[in-house]
């Protein structure tokens, strides 16, 4: 088993800039790993302006590779 609690930062631009810091956790056994994450993405908006909007997700993972 392991468990890890992680703090990230995604940046990208889907159909305006967007800024979202995020917070997650993960909980791995062998190959499988079940994760999920919160967070707040601030979207830039035409005239510059910033609109906080909270998000999640959830997933469950399989690695083809074994570390």
């Amino acid at each position: 088993w392991q468990f890890s609690l992680d703090l990230g930062v995604d940046m990208g631009r889907a159909y305006n800039p967007y800024f979202a810091p995020n917070l997650g956790a993960e909980i791995r056994l062998d190959r499988w790993s079940l994760n999920g994450a919160i967070g707040c993405s601030l979207d830039v908006l035409e005239n510059s302006l910033l609109e906080p909007s909270l998000y999640y997700e959830i997933g469950l993972r399989y690695s083809l590779i074994k570390r």
